[in-house]
């Protein structure tokens, strides 16, 4: 690359990770909660070290390879946004089991720790061991690195040392500062097509943040001990009523009785203090006692009005519940202790981290599991709760998330509760079908665990068209390659995409696919050996203009689908322009890229050809190029004919998609970042709603405008006069073409529904300030955004 080549490339601004810093600082000073603040301080530590090598040249943000003379196989500590902090995460410190396998090896070993424990597994003893581990299943990988010697204890007990010599050819240079072994487990892994949203360890995590109640807490407190002591004040003046006037008479022993209930009060108020309502001025508690205590001591000094105020107060007890003593007084009471007595959320939360601890940590919950079953006579004595008493769903339900479970039950349950948390969990079920090319068990199962843990790894900020590591990197698994019989596990794989794919859609209709989705697609078309033109949504914030090869591929193959339907007419794409572009051509960065296609975009979001960069900008060019390519779904409906698997559930998606949009519309916030977000995720979710009307008969799309006109007259009537210009513009398309007009915001009848704008959005309240996230508003125009060249 030339010097003015190197210059011209894009460089992260260390602005935002001093945002952060500053963020993390503040967190760190003022929150709250002493936890928080604790992680707070480890975030300040990692970005102080990010700034410092970014400054210092030691670390290249924006590269695959961050770390100098640190290959891209290596796994990263990546902090929010992309940036690798230099740790790597299979160095630092030892862990438990290592040390406890550092003891049993001779002194000789211990003076390169780490590097003493990869030697000592390359032994035969060590090869064994790895090998006994490999057979039974009792390990745990947590990162990918960790399967590597296992890898190579496999290779050479079935003959490929060749193979073996290779990986450790790759990884020597890092033995002495990473494990390449596994976690030794007494329990076996389980293989099974279940999933689970997180492990129990993770579970009583959560369970125990669930904090005492302040409420709750001080509502106990009032019906426990002040309720009490308020109905014997209230007793004792109606012990002086004559003629319906308190303070009249003072039986035998009513001043010691008196005397000794304001003494009590005053020793539980010394150990009680939540409550507040005692003590407040005007309270009938406090006008009771003050009365109490003039009674006692000078009853004579009683003014008219002060006898009156307590008058008043035991005429509105007898009012409201009658006074103590009465049946009516008595069936309240019991109903407030009654109510007293009933478990908080934080003692059956306490109940329930006791089964769940002595449970596995790093396993989920058996879907035949206990842990749910009304409380035992045992838990209720400790933890002073009655017996038999059934587990609330408000607490329960924290616990379902540990439940192993088929994918769809999650989803159908809404424990899985949208496409970002399905692409989390889709690792578990992927794995198997991508290890399904390995004949032997034994390393299929290994297979599969790398596959998880390096799924598990957080993707790195890329500039210059990089792409991310890819699984098949890894120096361990490519020397698998020979061993992986393709045709084996190519229909499993292909099975599994289309399940995955259909589960999005169906769950998530109104969802783009998320990259980390997306991921595990790609994933998976390679293992099944499809070609498809999967594409990642763009970061708006680092784009740099250009679109690789697989852009124009994806949108040919929407022109194939869509030329000449609702979805080319609606949003005017020139799909016969499309079918024609053969520009692709390598780029200084490597990928090649079309530079027609790029333009298109440009040119359908009418930005002018090397006007200013903003976000705002770049944000409008990759919604068009979303657009064309509609964002994988074209490639994905053409290549597994989802519209006939989809059958009857492909009517109800588009009505779906509109009542989210209409419901997400009413949503109130104050913040106008959030505003904005909600109408690019509505845009979105219309763009999904076009699209499967599109590949609908026409006879849907008649149908479906004529509902969809019905439910918008169900909202609200300032939302409809905002909303109906969308509605407009789409019948308007299904009748014929929109003209320029429509593209305008706002300005005609009908209009066409985009999320992306460098000016205010027609969709906004007329009353709404405008402000754009991409340019922070009038008068800060001279603020970059922290990608911008430095």
């Amino acid at each position: 690359m030339s010097k003015k080549e190197e210059e011209e490339q894009i460089r992260v601004n260390p602005g935002y990770v001093l945002g952060q810093l500053s963020r993390a600082f503040v967190t760190s000073q003022e929150h709250e909660d002493t936890k928080v603040r604790v992680r707070a301080s480890k975030r300040i530590a990692d970005w102080i070290q990010v700034f410092e090598g970014m400054l210092s040249g030691a670390l290249k943000i924006g590269s695959r390879t961050p770390l100098p003379s640190t290959p891209a196989w290596a796994t990263l500590k990546v902090l929010k946004g992309g940036f690798a902090s230099g740790e790597l995460l299979a160095g630092g410190e030892l862990q438990d089991h290592e040390r406890e396998r550092l003891s049993q090896l001779p002194s000789r070993y211990r003076a390169a720790e780490r590097a003493a424990l990869n030697s000592h597994y390359l032994t035969d003893d060590g090869l064994s061991e790895l090998r006994q581990m490999l057979a039974s299943g009792c390990y745990r990988v947590n990162l990918p690195e960790e399967g590597a010697l296992m890898v190579v204890a496999w290779l050479i007990a079935h003959g490929r040392a060749a193979e073996a010599r290779v990986v450790l050819d790759e990884i020597g240079p890092f033995m002495g500062r990473l494990r390449f072994y596994p976690a030794p487990h007494e329990k076996a892994l389980a293989v099974c097509s279940d999933v689970y949203l997180q492990d129990v360890g993770r579970t009583v995590q959560d369970l125990r943040s669930i904090k005492p109640g302040l409420q709750s807490q001080r509502l106990r407190e009032a019906i426990q001990i002040w309720t009490p002591l308020y109905d014997r004040a209230a007793s004792l003046f109606v012990e002086t009523m004559k003629d319906g006037w308190p303070c009249q008479q003072y039986p035998e022993g009513w001043r010691e009785r008196a005397t000794e209930l304001l003494n009590e009060y005053r020793r539980q108020r010394e150990e009680h203090r939540g409550c507040g309502k005692p003590e407040r001025t005007g309270e009938n508690f406090q006008i009771l006692r003050t009365g109490l205590d003039k009674c006692i001591e000078k009853p004579a000094e009683l003014t008219g009005r002060e006898v009156g105020t307590v008058r008043k107060v035991l005429r509105d007890i007898e009012k409201k519940r009658g006074l103590p003593g009465s049946e009516r007084c008595q069936r309240v009471r019991e109903a407030q202790t009654e109510q007293a007595r009933r478990a908080t959320s934080y003692e059956i939360a306490q109940v329930l981290i006791g089964r769940l601890e002595k449970l596995p940590q790093e396993e989920p919950l058996a879907a035949d599991s206990d842990v749910l079953v009304p409380i035992f006579p045992d838990e209720a004595e400790h933890f002073r709760l009655d017996a038999g008493l059934a587990i609330p769903e408000t607490v329960g339900a924290r616990l379902l998330r540990s439940m192993a479970a088929p994918v769809q039950v999650l989803v159908d349950r809404h424990l899985i509760t949208s496409a970002d948390t399905l692409a989390r969990v889709i690792p578990q079920l992927s794995s198997q079908a991508y290890a399904g090319s390995i004949e032997d068990a034994d390393l299929r199962r290994l297979y599969g665990e790398i596959y998880k843990a390096f799924r598990r790894r957080r993707s790195l900020l890329l500039l210059n068209l990089e792409s991310q590591v890819r699984f098949n990197e890894l120096p361990w698994i490519r020397a698998l390659s020979q061993v992986c019989d393709a045709r084996r596990g190519s229909e499993q794989a292909r099975q599994t995409l289309v399940e995955i794919v259909v589960l999005a859609i169906t769950g998530f209709p109104e969802r783009i696919l998320p990259n980390k989705l997306l991921q595990e697609l790609r994933s998976l078309a390679d293992a099944a050996g499809l070609s498809l033109p999967i594409v990642d949504e763009l970061a708006a914030d680092i784009f740099m203009g250009d679109f690789s090869e697989k852009f124009l591929q994806a949108a040919q193959k929407a022109a194939e689908l869509l030329e000449g339907t609702l979805y080319e007419r609606y949003y005017g794409i020139p799909y016969g322009r499309i079918r024609k572009i053969d520009d692709a051509r390598p780029t200084r960065y490597g990928p090649r890229t079309s530079e027609k296609f790029a333009r298109l975009c440009g040119e359908m979001a009418g930005t002018s050809e090397g006007g200013p960069r903003s976000v705002a900008r770049n944000g409008q060019i990759i919604e068009q190029e979303q657009i064309i390519t509609t964002h994988n779904l074209a490639v994905l409906f053409a290549a597994f004919g989802l519209r006939s698997v989809l059958g009857e559930r492909m009517e109800e998606l588009p009505g779906r998609c509109f009542q989210w949009i209409c419901h997400r519309q009413r949503h109130k916030t104050d913040s106008w970042r959030a505003r904005l977000r909600i109408i690019k995720n509505s845009a979105y979710a219309w763009r999904q709603m076009v699209f499967f009307l599109s590949v609908m008969p026409p006879e849907s799309v008649e149908k479906f405008l004529s509902w969809a006109d019905k439910h918008l007259h169900k909202q609200p009537s300032e939302f409809q006069v905002r909303f109906s210009p969308a509605v407009d513009g789409l019948a308007s398309a299904d009748r014929k073409s929109p003209g320029r007009e429509q593209i305008e915001h706002g300005q005609s009848s009908s209009c066409r529904f985009l999320g992306w704008t460098t000016g205010r959005h027609w969709l906004l309240p007329a009353a709404e300030l405008e402000v754009s996230p991409s340019a922070p508003g009038p008068g800060s125009e001279s603020k970059k955004p922290w990608w911008q060249v430095w």
